[in-house]
């Protein structure tokens, strides 16, 4: 699902800023809460050859396609979102290096695992340079914080943080 707060046109501003590099930018999800105007407005600055758009809903098979033809995930995401995203789990269920914003879980998760890069949400500056370093050394990043994360997300072990935090004996 595309939608404002994830930042797509924070995104496409430090792309621009990138062009030098290579890089190829893919689009996927419905845009039903944005209007596909609103994407295409933003891309609109972006060569069209550098830009894949798919602006619909996908089946499970097709969603996960795409994360396992991806190299690098970004959740460029607004200072108003500061909570672990679905896109963030299938990242990491994929093995993919994440770019992820400071002050959110995703980005918090993205430093105690070692599975990507996180910069200041809304910092376009940030995100170049961010963009720059990725793109670099993307496939430096094969380690086995994705298999802790996917670990510690398991429902088991979930509900065994949710025991510790409110005590097996109070009635939860």
């Amino acid at each position: 699902m595309i939608r404002y707060d994830k930042g797509l046109d924070i995104l496409v501003s430090a792309l621009k800023e990138i062009l030098d590099l290579e890089w190829h930018l893919v689009i996927a999800g419905s845009a039903a809460q944005v209007g596909t105007k609103y994407v295409f407005d933003c891309i609109d600055a972006l060569p069209t050859d550098r830009v894949t758009t798919e602006l619909r809903y996908f089946t499970n098979q097709e969603r996960d396609d795409y994360f396992i033809s991806s190299s690098i995930v970004c959740l460029p995401y607004r200072k108003t979102f500061i909570a672990q995203s679905v896109v963030m789990i299938d990242a990491m269920r994929f093995k993919k290096p994440v770019i992820t914003t400071h002050d959110s879980e995703n980005g918090f998760n993205t430093r105690k695992y070692g599975t990507g890069w996180s910069f200041e949400s809304e910092n376009i500056i940030e995100l170049t340079d961010t963009l720059r370093q990725s793109l670099s050394y993307h496939t430096d990043i094969k380690n086995e914080g994705f298999e802790k994360f996917n670990f510690d997300h398991t429902p088991e072990a979930v509900g065994k943080k949710i025991m510790k935090i409110y005590g097996e004996d109070s009635g939860y």
